[in-house]
C-alpha cells in the first residue's frame, strides 16, 4: 500500500525583484518566478519512515506542504492518503481575529471531526498549550511563541496514521519544548508512516530508516537514512 505517489511534480512561486530604472534613485518591482520543486518523483510506502535532508532553501518545507495538500503543484501529480496530519511552521487556515479556542474548533471541524469530538479535543488543546486566559483572546494579540504553542497543540491533539513534520518548527520556551518532545515521541510511535524534514542527524537516525536528499528543488539521493546523511554531509 502506498502513502504517497509523487510523479514529475513542479512547483513555482513568484519573487518580487527590485529593479533600478534609468533615472537615478528610481526603482520599480517586477515579478520573477522561481522553481522551488523541480521535476520531483518518488513513492513512499505505508509504514515507511522517511527523512528529508538538504540545505536551507532546498525545498524541504515546500515539499511537505505539497504532500499535505496545502500547496498544489503547477504540474505533475501527487496521490496521498487521507488520514494525515502536518506539523509545519505556518499558520495556514488561522484567522487572526478569532480566538485560540475558535481557531482550534474551526480547524478540527475542517479536519472532519464532529461537533462533540472537536469540543472535547479543543479542551485538551487548551490544557496542553498552557495559554491560560489568552486561549480566549484573538490570535493577532499572540506573540510568535504563543502562536507556535497553539499550532503545535492543535496539530498533535489527535494521532494519525501518517504525519508530516518540519523539525524547524519553533516550540517557544524551554518548558514547552520538553512537553512538545514528549508528545512528538508518542506521535512517532503511534504513526505508521512518517515524513520528517530535519537538520538533526540524531533525530533523523532515531526516527527514520530512509532518506531523501534535496538540493535546489531536486531529489539528489534516495537511500537508507545512514547513506542519505553521509551523502548530505560529505557528498
Amino acid at each position: 500500500m502506498k502513502s504517497f505517489i509523487v510523479e514529475n511534480v513542479v512547483y513555482t512561486r513568484p519573487l518580487r525583484q527590485k529593479v533600478q530604472m534609468t533615472k537615478p534613485f528610481s526603482w520599480k518591482h517586477r515579478l520573477e518566478w522561481r522553481t522551488v520543486i523541480d521535476q520531483v518523483s518518488f513513492t513512499i510506502n505505508a509504514g515507511e519512515r522517511v527523512g528529508i535532508l538538504g540545505p536551507n532553501g532546498a525545498g524541504k518545507s515546500t515539499l511537505l506542504r505539497l504532500l499535505s495538500g496545502i500547496f498544489e503543484p503547477d504540474s505533475g501529480t501527487i496521490q496521498r492518503v487521507s488520514d494525515c496530519t502536518t506539523i509545519l511552521d505556518g499558520n495556514f487556515g488561522m484567522s487572526p481575529e478569532l480566538s485560540g479556542r475558535d481557531n482550534c474548533n474551526s480547524r478540527l471541524r475542517i479536519a472532519g471531526l464532529s461537533t462533540n469530538e472537536a469540543r472535547e479535543l479543543t479542551a485538551e488543546v487548551e490544557d496542553f498549550c498552557g495559554l491560560g486566559i489568552y486561549f480566549n483572546q484573538p490570535i493577532r494579540t499572540y506573540s510568535s511563541g504563543m502562536l507556535a504553542r497553539l499550532i503545535f497543540s492543535i496539530a498533535t491533539c489527535k494521532f494519525h496514521e501518517t504525519v508530516l513534520i518540519d523539525e524547524g518548527f519553533g516550540m517557544a520556551d524551554a518548558e514547552f519544548q520538553a512537553q512538545a518532545k514528549q508528545r512528538l515521541s508518542k506521535m512517532y510511535s503511534a504513526s505508521s508512516t512518517i515524513v520528517l524534514a530535519s537538520h538533526s542527524d540524531s533525530i533523523l537516525k532515531e526516527h527514520c530508516t530512509r532518506g531523501l536528499v534535496m538540493v535546489a528543488g531536486k531529489i539528489k539521493f534516495d537511500g537508507t537514512i545512514d547513506e542519505a546523511i553521509a551523502h548530505h554531509n560529505h557528498g
